[in-house]
């Protein structure tokens, strides 16, 4: 009987946990949703890619970057830096993906 508690117990366990992350998308973690945007603007040479974070896998919506350092800047969606970024990160792909279709 007592084994039988415990097996519940860590079975409700193991349900809370999966329950309360189930805010968090599947690339991400809890941990690495951005709680707050930053003001921070680099040269965009130094962005490697970009994803955007929305509810309900995060709660803050917003832009975040990762540099060639594997740095992630999470930046506010409506900031004419984040629009040029992205812009600029999009046509990077663009001509890669042009590159391979001509070779």
């Amino acid at each position: 009987m007592l084994s039988v508690l415990l097996v519940f117990k860590r079975l409700v366990l193991k349900t809370t946990i999966l329950i309360g992350n189930a805010n968090c998308c599947l690339h991400l973690t809890c941990a690495s949703c951005c709680e707050k945007t930053s003001n921070i603007q680099i040269h965009q040479d130094r962005l490697k890619s970009y994803y955007i974070q929305q509810p309900p896998s995060c709660s803050v919506t917003t832009v975040v970057f990762t540099t060639a350092c594997g740095r992630r800047i999470c930046s506010d969606t409506m900031r004419l830096w984040t629009q040029m970024s992205m812009a600029y990160l999009d046509g990077k792909s663009l001509k890669k993906e042009s590159m391979f279709i001509s070779a």
